[in-house]
């Protein structure tokens, strides 16, 4: 993986940046209460605050699922001589053993296939790209993990991503 693309993957959609900035502004009001009233508990409270924010900002990314996805689908392909087809679902399905926000497996492992055969059918890819193949599942989890199956602006930011990375 290049660095223009590492830099694509990275991208984060516009509603999460909103997210996060308003939680920042949360943990800034706790600082602003500490410094004005000089009180060390609130300092504590706001960074805190910020630190817990920050984290699940960066471990709930598109980009951290598709790390963990991108490791496990090449461990899966190691291990086992299956086609890119089959590695994708039983990486798919490694998550929804290892995920904890998981209501239905057969629904998280359906609504990420059928984001994969989507994407192949409309001509964004093949099962042969498998950086591809691995990102739209990891979209395809994401969405899963966050509820978020049928969110057109989710929708409409993959399909950005997908094209950049056709292009570069």
């Amino acid at each position: 993986m290049d660095q223009k693309s590492k830099t694509i993957y990275k991208k984060e959609i516009p509603l999460r940046k909103t997210e996060f900035k308003g939680k920042v502004i949360i943990s800034a009001i706790f600082l602003l209460i500490a410094f004005i009233f000089k009180s060390k508990v609130f300092g504590v409270i706001g960074i805190l605050f910020f630190l817990f924010f920050y984290w699940v900002y960066k471990d709930g990314s598109i980009y951290s699922t598709f790390k963990v996805m991108r490791n496990t689908y090449y461990g899966i392909k190691r291990r086992y001589d299956g086609n890119n087809k089959d590695t994708i679902r039983d990486t798919i399905i490694f998550r929804t053993k290892s995920s904890l926000k998981m209501s239905s497996p057969q629904l998280y492992v359906s609504s990420a296939m059928f984001l994969i055969e989507e994407m192949i059918n409309e001509g964004y890819f093949s099962y042969a790209d498998e950086e591809f193949l691995i990102y739209v599942a990891s979209v395809g989890v994401w969405m899963s993990d966050n509820n978020l199956h049928n969110d057109p602006l989710v929708r409409k930011f993959l399909l950005s991503q997908v094209k950049q990375l056709r292009e570069n």
